[in-house]
């Protein structure tokens, strides 16, 4: 990607933390099915770096014309739609300058192939996960930013798959170093997975969200999971860490983070 606006640019969105931190918003948004709510939010909502899952690579340019930036797109997988299997994975989108880069970390190796719905055991065989790292730069600050969208089991328990991907992920991350990490981790807070991740990093999203799932857009209705993270490690900080629901069938995470 090319350098990007920054804070000094009077024609870009500004947060109240512009210039002290970096504001980030990280959102599952569950494919094509509420564009018409989070592109709106998207668009008017003031963000530093924006972390997109479940992306189709077919709305890409719909993303890019409605918020005037480029996409680093990373497919995990091929998805089912009416008009055929569309590339669906990551989106991130910057408006300062940014690297990215993506490790993989499970999942087929080679090109993207068709998701095989069912078992967690048929989705690790056709989806590929994913640590995307990004190293953003807002005045002269640079800021690690970690995103992933972590493998699916059925009922929120761990599987030896999940166990075996906390595994290689956590590994990854620490040889990274310092940084915040966001994503879809689709473990809940309080059980083994997500309890392995809070071991290793803070866990910033605030006690009182006792659910990120939208019980008025997730197909299953109301279900009690906190699955959606805001990690930090030491040397960062996460603050007016928020959940914005009634945009996705996940909540939107916000955040801004700054270097103690």
């Amino acid at each position: 990607l090319g350098l990007k606006k920054d804070c000094q640019d009077s024609g870009s969105p500004r947060s109240p933390f512009n210039c002290m931190s970096l504001r980030g918003i990280s959102v599952n948004i569950e494919h094509d099915k509420h564009l018409d709510t989070v592109l709106p939010f998207l668009k008017t909502e003031k963000w530093d770096v924006l972390l997109v899952n479940e992306l189709l690579a077919t709305d890409v340019p719909k993303f890019e014309e409605a918020l005037n930036e480029d996409c680093f797109f990373v497919p995990m997988m091929r998805f089912h739609r009416p008009y055929g299997m569309i590339p669906f994975g990551h989106g991130v989108f910057s408006r300062v300058p940014v690297v990215i880069r993506d490790e993989q970390y499970a999942g087929p190796l080679g090109e993207v192939v068709d998701l095989i719905e069912g078992s967690s055991e048929d989705r690790f065989k056709t989806q590929k996960n994913f640590l995307i790292i990004v190293e953003a730069n807002k005045e002269g600050v640079v800021y690690k930013l970690g995103f992933t969208h972590f493998p699916w089991t059925p009922d929120g328990e761990a599987d030896n798959i999940q166990r075996a991907c906390a595994k290689t992920l956590l590994e990854m991350a620490e040889k990274e170093g310092g940084m915040a990490l966001f994503g879809d981790f689709n473990a809940p807070r309080g059980k083994e997975i997500f309890s392995l991740f809070a071991e290793k990093f803070k866990d910033n999203i605030p006690a009182h969200y006792e659910t990120s799932v939208d019980e008025n857009l997730h197909r299953a209705g109301k279900l009690m999971y906190m699955v959606d993270g805001c990690f930090t490690t030491p040397g960062y900080l996460a603050s007016d860490v928020e959940l914005r629901f009634g945009i996705s069938d996940h909540a939107a995470v916000l955040a801004s983070i700054s270097k103690a």
